[in-house]
């Protein structure tokens, strides 16, 4: 992968900062965007033509293609799901989601390691990828709840409204999990929600413990340097 030329002394780039943003404000309104079919769509839409629009910028290398390959597999199937009630279609468009996403953050932490000068926006790459761990694994538990029924106790949660309040509950669990916060409010039942439950926790915290910590110290260091 090429690396882009160093921004010039002065200049600032902000391509990482406007999609933590862009993620944030995605969260947010997430639960706002549910409440319809069409918010819902296009929140799905947005948010990966949003995710393209940032590894666009740094495309040199075959993994681009493969990634525009998974993002319109992942958006024909996403749209296909609203219009049909097949379960296939809805597990192969979450394994294209996880595949895409899988390929977005590959690229983005090999930018960021490659990168000539830690900025701010350099972190701000670390903690995208770090976001869009809990967006992946989200996904895993979805497929698995849908392949195997019951593989999570919702204990205080109603499920029963739908396959939208699935998503939501276990976008929570996710982010709880990657946290390390651990409610108890929703319990993995099944041995391989467990395990997956327990490598989440593993990974996001190895990420924030080697990967996220060594780009701040690597950037105090360099603003000290100045």
């Amino acid at each position: 992968m090429k690396l882009r030329p160093p921004p010039p002394k002065g200049s600032t780039n902000r391509l990482f900062i406007f999609l933590l943003i862009g993620l944030l404000s995605l969260f947010v309104s997430t639960p706002l965007m549910y409440k319809s079919f069409l918010m819902g769509l296009l929140g799905d839409v947005v948010f990966y033509l949003m995710l393209f629009a940032a590894i666009f910028q740094i495309r040199n290398s075959r993994m681009f293609w493969v990634a525009l390959a998974l993002l319109v597999a992942t958006l024909t199937g996403d749209i296909t799901t609203y219009f049909t009630e097949s379960n296939a279609a809805l597990i192969a468009t979450n394994f294209f989601s996880c595949g895409f996403i899988i390929v977005i953050v590959i690229k983005i932490v090999v930018f960021v390691i490659r990168e000539p000068t830690i900025s701010v926006d350099t972190v701000m790459g670390g903690l995208c990828t770090y976001l869009l761990l809990g967006i992946f694994w989200m996904y895993f538990y979805i497929n698995l709840e849908l392949i195997t029924p019951g593989s999570f106790n919702f204990r205080f949660h109603d499920t029963a409204a739908g396959l939208d309040r699935l998503y939501m509950l276990l976008f929570y669990y996710s982010y709880v999990t990657l946290l390390t916060i651990g409610f108890g409010d929703i319990v993995p039942v099944t041995s391989a929600a467990q395990t997956l439950t327990v490598l989440e926790g593993l990974i996001g915290q190895m990420y924030i413990v080697f990967f996220i910590s060594t780009l701040v110290g690597m950037y105090i260091s360099s603003r000290k340097s100045e």
